[in-house]
Formats: C-alpha cells, sequence, structure tokens
C-alpha cells in the first residue's frame, strides 16, 4: 500500500500495490488516501514506469495522467493546477486533466489519462493500457 507521502517533493515514496488487475489487462492500483491529496495539488506517483501524476481539483475532483510533459522531461505534479488544467512548470505547457489534449504550446503532444476511482475515501487508479508518447 501507498502509506508514506511527501507532499514537499510531492512524490509517492512507497510501492504501490496492484490491487487487482482487470480482464482487458489494465493494472489498478491503490495510490492513497483521499486526504492525503489537498484540494488544489498533484502528487507524483514515480515508484512505476513511466510515472503518472494525480491531482485533486479545488472542485474535489481526482484525475490521473502521465506525469512528464510531452515538450521536455518536466513533472507536471510539480505544475500549477487551475480548473481541469495542469501547466508545466518548465515552459508553461497546459494540459486537459479530463482529455490529456494540449491546451497550450509548445507542448504538441496529448499526455495519457488513467482512469480514477474513489472508493471508501480511497483513490485508485486503472492504468491506461495506450502507449505512452515520446517526450521531445
Amino acid at each position: 500500500m501507498c502509506d508514506k507521502y511527501d507532499l514537499m517533493s510531492n512524490t509517492a515514496t512507497t510501492p504501490l500495490l496492484v490491487v487487482f488487475q482487470l480482464e482487458r489487462g489494465a493494472p489498478v492500483l491503490h495510490i492513497c488516501p483521499l486526504a492525503a491529496i489537498p484540494r488544489g495539488e498533484g502528487l507524483r506517483i514515480d515508484t512505476i514506469e513511466p510515472p503518472i501524476a494525480v491531482f485533486h481539483t479545488d472542485d474535489g475532483d481526482v484525475f490521473a495522467i502521465d506525469d512528464t510533459c510531452t515538450h521536455q522531461d518536466a513533472s507536471l505534479a510539480d505544475g500549477w493546477l487551475e480548473g481541469c488544467e495542469v501547466e508545466c512548470p518548465l515552459h508553461a505547457s497546459k494540459f486537459d486533466l479530463r482529455t490529456g489534449k494540449v491546451d497550450a504550446p509548445p507542448a504538441k503532444r496529448p499526455v495519457r489519462v488513467h482512469q480514477v476511482t474513489v472508493t471508501d475515501n480511497e483513490i485508485y487508479v486503472e492504468l491506461s493500457t495506450l502507449p505512452a508518447p515520446e517526450v521531445h
């Protein structure tokens, strides 16, 4: 289980538990309690490859996307969250957390979106089975 969180660095520090694997082959991970990610913040999960970022919006929604900006190697969990968008801290590309699409350049390629479920105030993420986009 993910029972240690370093919110100063926005990184999960304990290996995640694969709770189960769906028939279609997608693993479902237990991320952390919902309360471990304050509203308006993100958490980088780097115990899997590629890393993902889980965001808890000010409205209380939870989203998960690939953590690495597709423009250059920057952690999106370290970016600025506004509504359903995250802005890359390196060159200000913006990504829609619902679709992964780029909302502002210089990034041109979307990030993968992962399915999030919150059950009993615990966050679970079903990892996408699509190939990860290349970082340029």
